[in-house]
């Protein structure tokens, strides 16, 4: 979660884009957040992003401060990324499980956003090598400890020669202002027949239906795109992706964070116990043609 300090400074670089998906001016907006941002619904496509956002360049650098996963991360604030560690190993190993049984692991993987590494190193029984990339340099030599290869920046530090049997980025698209040019770069990096795994805060979850614009994967300003099902395997199949299928995404999280979205108090013993909420992402994996 970027400090407040940090989305002071941010929201005064504004832009008002058009669709993120289709380009379409055409919009409407079913949910008012925090002035001055909104969000809007592609009334051509359907697809939901954030109006006004902050230019590209300025959430890049905040993401590149220290602070930024210790304030809150993966779209829910007040609980830090380290504090949630337990329950986010507990997700990828159930979503690496997944992938076992679609046989989606082996060779070598790639995860764009990794984070401090905690599914990379969950990952290790299942891929002969595994390579990420994290904007945070703090973060990126946390997940160097994992024995992967870890690059600071985006997928383009990635020499354009490596292809990868698994491609995965997890809780990432929604983050990214140009999310179709993202996915091919993404494919650029995968071996044929190989597959690419994308799992995304579900905006048609019942999560998000039951708690209107006080979602927690609303988060301002980070979060530009919001998915469900519909809108992420559209995309995918845009950018080249064939046999785009549902992929199972339980999510853990620490009790401690569930209770305080809903402003109650628990006994910090009962804090650390996990909770799965299965409404909360949406994933899908797309396999590259072989030709």
């Amino acid at each position: 979660m970027i400090s407040q300090e940090s989305t002071a400074n941010v929201s005064a670089k504004l832009e008002y884009p058009a669709c993120l998906v289709c380009g379409s001016d055409r919009r409407e907006f079913p949910f008012r957040l925090h002035d001055p941002y909104s969000v809007a619904r592609c009334t051509t496509c359907g697809f939901y992003y954030l109006y006004p956002r902050v230019i590209e360049g300025a959430m890049q650098e905040a993401y590149r401060q220290p602070s930024y996963y210790e304030g809150g991360a993966c779209g829910y604030a007040d609980t830090s990324y380290t504090a949630q560690e337990s329950s986010l190993r507990a997700t990828f190993k159930r979503l690496l499980h997944n992938l076992a049984d679609r046989r989606l692991t082996g060779g070598t993987l790639l995860e764009v956003g990794c984070g401090y590494g905690y599914l990379l190193d969950e990952a290790r029984p299942y891929f002969d090598r595994r390579v990420g990339t994290e904007f945070s340099l703090e973060g990126a030599e946390i997940a160097r400890a994992t024995g992967a290869e870890v690059f600071v920046g985006g997928i383009e530090q990635i020499s354009a020669e490596r292809k990868f049997d698994t491609v995965l980025a997890v809780q990432v698209i929604e983050h990214v202002y140009q999310p179709l040019a993202f996915v091919k770069q993404l494919i650029n990096h995968t071996q044929r027949g190989g597959h690419i795994i994308i799992a995304t805060p579900d905006i048609g979850g019942v999560l998000r239906k039951a708690m209107g614009r006080h979602w927690p994967s609303f988060k301002v300003p980070e979060h530009v795109g919001y998915f469900d099902f519909r809108t992420l395997s559209g995309l995918m199949e845009k950018a080249g992706l064939s046999d785009v299928r549902r992929l199972p995404y339980p999510h853990a999280f620490p009790l401690s964070l569930i209770t305080t979205k809903f402003g109650l108090n628990i006994p910090s013993v009962l804090g650390c116990l996990k909770v799965w909420v299965p409404t909360t992402t949406v994933a899908a994996y797309g396999r590259v043609p072989r030709n």
